[in-house]
């Protein structure tokens, strides 16, 4: 594996008091997995083979979350020397008790801050490059989503469409910035295998703390609160609508330090939306 180094987001409502937007925290870097050696978290990839058991060690969930990325529903596979683009391993889907190896099933990437592993994140590119053993007509589908789940967009990978040379990634992008990437494959022939993904390709995390609102009995005030990443500046921002208009500063600009931030913010009797940004 490789590393190679805002918009607003509606995360709340509370009343007619508030809705939260968070975008915050950028990290540039281009970060890509390639699934060989050394592997970490003591991965062991199985055989191809469709219906192989899958063990606990050949499942990848968190292995690579220091770079930004869980996987749900994908296992360390072996495909031999020429078939993985990066050399001999990919991944791919496995399903059942007890787990196997199963082409036709979904792949999860959800996205996360590398800095804890557990603060959601949002990317604006997503790539994966089938494996070079193009001898069927399976497809999959990959699909994009926001971190409320809003379906952003798709792209379709089709092994039916011949071309010479080397896979080519298939990527989205241009789609704004989502969370989580879903890859649904359809298996049509299970004598010629099914698809393989290698070369995990992401960009330009942001991290999105949970801003929490905390409104007293007495409604006097409303409580923002998020985790101040160190090394980052934010600014609370406030606005009455949610048209498109400017945005106006609510204090001045906090420094994280690692621990929660809390503003307090006095209720006016209108409504107000505020977000908080980096800078």
């Amino acid at each position: 594996m490789k590393r190679t180094n805002n918009q607003p987001k509606i995360l709340g409502l509370l009343g007619a008091l508030t809705v939260v937007i968070t975008a915050v925290t950028a990290h540039a870097d281009t970060n890509v997995i390639d699934f060989e050696g050394p592997l970490p978290g003591g991965l062991v990839p199985v055989s191809f083979v469709q219906g192989t058991y899958v063990p606990p060690q050949s499942m990848v969930t968190t292995q690579y979350v220091a770079l930004g990325v869980i996987m749900q529903g994908a296992a360390l596979i072996n495909a031999g020397l020429g078939h993985a683009a990066s050399g001999t391993n990919h991944i791919g889907g496995f399903s059942g008790q007890p787990p196997h190896v199963d082409y036709g099933a979904g792949l999860t990437f959800t996205f996360v801050s590398p800095s804890d592993g557990m603060t959601p994140a949002s990317t604006d590119y997503f790539s994966l490059t089938p494996d070079n053993a193009r001898d069927s007509d399976n497809t999959a589908l990959f699909l994009a989503y926001s971190l409320d789940g809003q379906l952003l967009g798709s792209v379709t990978y089709d092994e039916s469409v011949k071309y010479p040379g080397p896979s080519r990634p298939t990527v989205l992008s241009g789609v704004g910035r989502f969370h989580t990437v879903v890859v649904a494959p359809t298996l049509h022939s299970q004598l010629s295998g099914g698809i393989g993904f290698d070369l995990l390709t992401f960009t330009s995390l942001l991290a999105h703390p949970r801003l929490a609102i905390r409104c007293p009995e007495d409604r006097s005030h409303v409580e923002l609160s998020w985790l101040a990443l160190s090394n980052q500046t934010y600014q609370l921002q406030y606005r009455g609508d949610l048209l498109p208009s400017s945005w106006t500063d609510l204090g001045l600009p906090v420094t994280g330090d690692g621990t929660t931030h809390t503003v307090n913010d006095t209720v006016t009797g209108a409504a107000r939306f505020y977000r908080v940004v980096s800078r």
